[in-house]
């Protein structure tokens, strides 16, 4: 009978640990709009995750390259009003909504989500995506719990943008990028 029970949660704990899928949404006139070049904006909700928001930036610009978009400005700040003057065709804004560190003896853990969203010059959201990754680490050992609610965050910002920018489409006109031509999860694998 305990093993049983202890089978049963084992298998619980399987369904709950899996990665959640990326929620996102395009909207039906993206393709009229077909934006080609976008600024960059992040939000930042989280005081704490100040130290992220160059790296974020970083990797959100080379992904939206990758989808084949042309990426004009990035900024930290926003006015509302504002989006006609990035001479963009769109906006890309990055809200990270929670950046949550947890550490106590013997286990620690790291979790960061983020909601992406695009809008047109117009103002039309035509694109909204969201992702959250989280981290933990069991171990004695202080140092190792102290490295993974201090500094690896990369990781976990690289898997975030990587999975919710699959979702967005393809640059109209982009040339040598095709859909279905970005890397899957296993790719990298020789």
């Amino acid at each position: 009978m305990k093993l049983r029970k202890a089978v049963v949660l084992l298998i619980a704990i399987f369904f709950v640990s899996c990665a959640s899928p990326v929620a996102y949404k395009v909207s039906k006139d993206f393709e009229a709009i077909s934006p080609v070049t976008v600024a960059l904006i992040i939000i930042e909700e989280n005081e704490d995750s100040r130290e992220a928001i160059p790296f974020t930036l970083d990797v959100m610009e080379a992904a939206l390259r990758g989808k084949g978009y042309n990426v004009v400005s990035r900024n930290r700040t926003f006015e509302a009003g504002a989006i006609g003057e990035y001479n963009a065709d769109a906006v890309v804004f990055a809200t990270i909504t929670k950046w949550r560190k947890f550490n106590m003896p013997l286990y620690s853990s790291f979790k960061v989500a983020m909601e992406f969203e695009m809008v047109s010059s117009e103002g039309q959201r035509i694109w909204r995506a969201s992702f959250d990754q989280k981290a933990s680490q069991i171990s004695r050992d202080k140092e190792v719990r102290r490295v993974l609610t201090t500094e690896i965050y990369e990781p976990l910002i690289s898997r975030i943008v990587s999975n919710a920018f699959y979702s967005l489409p393809v640059a109209t006109g982009a040339v040598g990028v095709t859909e279905g031509d970005e890397k899957r999860y296993f790719d990298w694998l020789p």
